[in-house]
């Protein structure tokens, strides 16, 4: 706690919003562990705490982080055109000679 309170002191990083963004990439941190995992404590917990000592405020970590990284995800993986995998199906190829 006391090196992310040293970082944020002399460079203003991360803020609330950057450090929000990093464990919305690092989701995964939040799933369930598998019983081979070692334990990694709960990271729940751990975000709740960090975000009352570093930026004295709750935060909802299905809200902030866990919600919006999964919506981005779903969002990404959606096909661009509905109908692209008719339309690809339809393509006519050159013929070979």
């Amino acid at each position: 706690m006391e090196a992310f309170k040293l970082v944020i002191a002399k460079t203003g990083h991360p803020t609330e919003v950057e450090f929000t963004k990093h464990l919305q990439k690092a989701v995964d941190l939040y799933r369930p562990k598998f019983d081979e995992e070692t334990a990694r404590g709960d990271m729940f917990a751990n975000t709740r705490e960090l975000w009352k000592i570093l930026w004295n405020k709750e935060i909802d970590v299905r809200a902030a982080i866990i919600r919006p990284a999964l919506e981005r995800a779903r969002h990404d993986y959606e096909p661009p055109d509905p109908h692209l995998k008719t339309r690809l199906a339809n393509l006519k190829l050159p013929e070979k000679n």
